[in-house]
Order: structure tokens, then C-alpha cells, then sequence
């Protein structure tokens, strides 16, 4: 499907017209003309083109990435007026306002969860003829990053394989299970927390993924003798699991 203004070139030939549009000085209205334009464009597309992803409020935009069948689905909030510091010129709107709307999410996999990755938890969602609802509230400028899955998480389990000596080599192994007791099947984001017996986070702590539920990470303890602590945390639901071992 071509989409073009009435600058385009002879040798193309568009299935969808639409008017250019001047961009005004000021910030407010060429924001108003510009989202004039995507409705028209829309509402021309809608009889041939549905996405996958949509939001009832035009200032709360959708991305989605797929693995599978997990959706992560961005959602960010851009209803913005103007501040003190930059408002007075009127060339950009920084400073945030509080919205509300609903995304839809045309999902033909089964969905199970929706989890809030920044906020570590499930959020409320709708089931839909061909998708699913899930409504939206933002106090200010915001993104989510939300991750729909076909079965829930359930827990996190973690294994630590050491010979039990300082200085060496320590091996984790991370799965992250759903209800029925397998490796979700998805990019989870982990946190892995590994301190010392003097209560020092060891360099290497960090994010990190586990693909299809599983992680395995390797690495070398100090001289430090005692009770070391592994802590992984699955971000999605927010669910954890200390795992101790010692060292001599």
C-alpha cells in the first residue's frame, strides 16, 4: 500500500492521497496537524489494514516485539502540554500530563498474564472476540514495557554448583517456571544478586535474560570465606529466590 501527498513523483502512483502539512511554529498545533493526518491516513487504511496493536487514545502510542508467543508490548503516554522553562516560545511541549485509555491487543495465541516489567507485577486485562483489552493510567510522560504471556509465572528456581573453595569458579543455573512446571517459554528479564559474607554486591551483578525460562552464568568468588547469597530476581512478576552457599 502506497501512502503519498500530492509532492510525489509522477512514476508513482499511490493508493492513498492525502494533503501535506505545514508544520507551524508552534509546538501545540503542529502536533494537532500532524495526528489530523494519521487519522485520515487511518481511517482510509482501515478497510485493508488492521494492527496488531491499537490504543482508543491517540496520545498513548503502541510498539510491539514478538518472541514466540510472548508479546512485549511498549506503551508510552505523550499527552504534553507546555512548561515554564520552554513553554514561553511555544516550539516544544515538555512538560507532562496525566492520561487515560485502553490498549488493544489483536492476539491470536492463548494469553494467560499480563505483567507491568517496570512495576514487577500483573495487570488487569480483558478478553476481546480476536484480542485482548488492557486499560491504561498514567500520572505524567511514562512508558511501560508489558509482557503477555500464554502461561503464568509461577516461580523461580535457581541451582548453584561450587566446589566450595574461595577464589574459584561458581555456577548458577536459573529457570523460571509457569503454573505447569516448565521453562516459561519467552525473553524473561532476571536481576541476579550475588553477595559476599561481608555484605558487598559482587561485580557482575546484574540484569540479564533468560531464554525460554533458562539462564546459566559462571563466576569467580574473592578470597572471601563464609556465607555467600544469590539472589534472582524474575522482573515480570517480581518473584525471587535466595539460594546460600559457603565457602572455606
Amino acid at each position: 500500500i502506497i501512502i503519498a501527498d500530492e509532492f510525489v513523483v509522477p512514476g508513482i502512483v499511490p493508493d492513498i492521497t492525502v494533503n501535506s502539512v505545514r508544520y507551524p511554529p508552534e509546538a501545540d498545533k503542529g502536533k494537532a496537524a500532524l495526528q489530523a493526518v494519521g487519522k485520515e491516513i487511518r481511517g482510509k487504511l482501515d478497510a485493508y489494514y488492521k494492527p496488531y496493536s491499537d490504543s482508543d487514545n491517540m496520545d498513548i502510542i503502541t510498539r510491539v516485539r514478538t518472541y514466540k508467543n510472548a508479546d512485549y508490548l511498549f506503551v508510552l503516554n505523550d499527552k504534553r502540554t507546555y512548561g515554564d522553562y520552554l513553554g514561553p516560545w511555544k516550539r516544544t511541549m515538555e512538560k507532562g500530563l496525566p492520561n487515560s485509555g485502553v490498549v488493544t491487543l489483536r492476539r491470536i495465541a492463548k494469553t494467560a498474564a499480563v505483567y507491568d516489567v517496570l512495576a514487577h507485577k500483573k495487570v488487569n486485562f480483558k478478553f476481546i472476540k480476536g484480542g485482548i483489552l488492557i486499560p491504561q493510567v498514567f500520572d505524567s510522560n511514562d512508558g511501560r514495557l508489558l509482557l503477555v504471556l500464554d502461561n503464568e509465572i509461577k516461580n523461580v528456581g535457581s541451582k548453584v554448583n561450587s566446589n566450595g573453595k574461595v577464589k574459584s569458579e561458581v555456577t548458577l543455573e536459573v529457570t523460571v517456571y509457569n503454573t505447569k512446571n516448565k521453562p516459561v517459554e519467552g525473553l524473561i528479564p532476571i536481576d541476579i544478586t550475588i553477595t559476599t559474607p561481608s555484605g558487598k554486591v559482587l561485580d557482575g551483578s546484574g540484569a540479564a535474560c533468560a531464554v525460554d525460562g533458562k539462564f546459566n552464568y559462571s563466576f569467580v568468588t574473592t578470597e572471601e570465606p563464609g556465607k555467600w547469597q544469590l539472589r534472582v530476581t524474575e522482573l515480570a512478576s517480581g518473584k525471587f529466590v535466595d539460594t546460600k552457599f559457603v565457602l572455606k
